[in-house]
């Protein structure tokens, strides 16, 4: 590639990605670009999030699949939670290419719903909903098997974007186009036809 500037250019950025990323900053030595992470905490959570029930739609692309697998983590796309292991969180499996969804209440397993594989470097139209004893998930119109037993994760405080709850492993290895929280559960059908 050849690059002519005419002019003075002040900031230049060049990627051979198909997406343009955020801009880093350098001072003439090659970086490594940190994780974007994202929350939301306080009162900007807590004036909408309903602690009885919800749903969670994401529109996400897992970025080059084999590369994500060298640490071996599922790559966390949302968590629901208190800064400990009770959450609810939404994952894609870069060495299966498999949807997760999960919650947590006091550490321990409450529902756990994989509704399908996917296929690499595409995005996924994955729904959430969860209420005690009513869980389920749907990618792309594939509705997973309904998990009717369980609590939902206790003192839910924080939405984080890209990071499972304790921000070390599990994070996101994509683009997330799209996150949207409904404060109902919504039904099945309705999570079909959201993610079609």
């Amino acid at each position: 590639l050849t690059l002519t500037v005419t002019g003075t250019a002040s900031n230049a950025q060049l990627e051979a990605g198909s997406f343009p990323t955020s801009y880093i900053p350098t001072t003439g030595t090659a970086l490594t670009r940190s994780a974007d992470v994202a929350s939301i905490t306080g009162s900007n959570f807590s004036s909408w999030y309903n602690q009885s029930e919800g749903t969670v739609f994401a529109s996400a692309r897992l970025s080059d699949p084999a590369a994500s697998q060298v640490n071996g983590y599922n790559k966390t796309i949302f968590s629901l939670n208190n800064n400990t292991n009770n959450l609810a969180a939404l994952w894609i499996s870069p060495t299966f290419l498999t949807v997760g969804f999960y919650v947590r209440s006091a550490g321990s397993l409450e529902a756990y719903v994989q509704p399908t594989s996917i296929a690499a470097n595409t995005l996924q139209n994955i729904a959430t909903a969860f209420k005690e004893n009513n869980f389920n998930a749907c990618v792309n119109g594939t509705i997973g098997s309904l998990d009717t037993l369980g609590s939902l994760p206790l003192n839910v405080s924080n939405l984080n974007i890209g990071t499972p709850f304790n921000g070390t492993s599990g994070l996101w290895s994509g683009h997330i186009a799209r996150l949207t929280y409904f404060p109902e559960r919504l039904p099945d059908s309705t999570l079909q036809a959201i993610t079609q």
